[in-house]
């Protein structure tokens, strides 16, 4: 039995309502924010946490990859969705997009991030390859070019070949090395004759709805330290706009048009 930890967000109606998971990266915990943003366009969309919150488990070394079929599972059998959903993650969630993408046929996806380490154990750290910036750490090039064992591949190549994939690669991530790890995915998906776009955007490390907060730096629970981002705050912001608007095309393009929006006019009065 699993006990799933989501957030739904909906429009009013009975649909059927184009479907989406969205997975945050490592830091755990649930963002409600993008499913939000996206049930504001009339997605029907899980924000589904993982770990780091309430029950679930408080390392991701004890996360149950068949807690995500749960969630595949629950979302598809509702009675406003279909039998074919949308998936996105950010960061270490964009890993878990991939690993989900080759398991689960009913997946359609976007994503951003990492190409390999479907079992982290395997991953070796070199730490002369960890460098600071203005006290913060960077851990692109550990990504980019740590030891990772053959096994550890999550085959992105074998998913289905109705999965259309769309890629957000940022040049000023300092985090992951986001260009690096999306052409390395293009280059396999269209060696497949898989439907593939990446977007390469002078932006930061995390790509959040148009008017989100920048983050340039966040504190890593992980390491203890603060990790840099990256990201321009201006030039972040303003691509934040063009590529969250392409996102929601491309949703819109694979899993169906949603239905429109109704316009409510309310009337509030203050008692002050």
């Amino acid at each position: 039995m699993f006990v799933l930890s989501p957030f739904l967000e909906k429009s009013s109606g009975d649909g059927p309502f184009p479907a989406i998971i969205d997975i945050s990266g490592a830091g755990g915990g649930i963002n409600e924010q993008k499913a939000a943003s996206l049930a504001s366009e009339g997605f029907c969309v899980l924000s589904l946490a993982f770990f780091q919150y309430k029950t679930l488990p408080k390392t991701l070394a004890e996360v149950d990859i068949d807690y995500f079929k749960g969630a595949v599972e629950w979302l598809v059998s509702l009675p406003f969705t279909s039998n074919e959903i949308g998936i996105q993650g950010v960061s270490f969630g964009a890993l878990l997009v991939n690993m989900l993408a080759v398991r689960h046929p009913q997946l359609k996806n976007m994503d951003k991030g990492f190409h390999v380490l479907a079992k982290i154990c395997i991953f070796s750290i070199d730490n002369s390859l960890i460098y600071f910036l203005n006290g913060c750490m960077c851990s692109d090039k550990v990504c980019q070019f740590g030891v990772v064992s053959p096994e550890a591949d999550v085959h992105i190549e074998r998913a289905p070949k109705r999965t259309a994939f769309r890629f957000v690669a940022s040049f000023d991530d300092l985090s992951t090395p986001s260009v690096f790890s999306a052409r390395l995915n293009e280059k396999k998906l269209k060696e497949t004759g898989h439907y593939v776009e990446v977007e390469f955007t002078p932006g930061g490390h995390l790509m959040d709805p148009s008017y989100f907060p920048v983050h340039q730096v966040v504190y890593s629970k992980a390491t203890g330290v603060p990790q840099a981002y990256g990201g321009e705050p201006s030039l972040h912001g303003a691509c934040q706009v063009r590529v969250w608007a392409n996102t929601v095309e491309f949703f819109r393009r694979f899993l169906g048009e949603p239905p429109s929006m109704p316009i409510r006019q309310e009337e509030f009065r203050s008692s002050l």
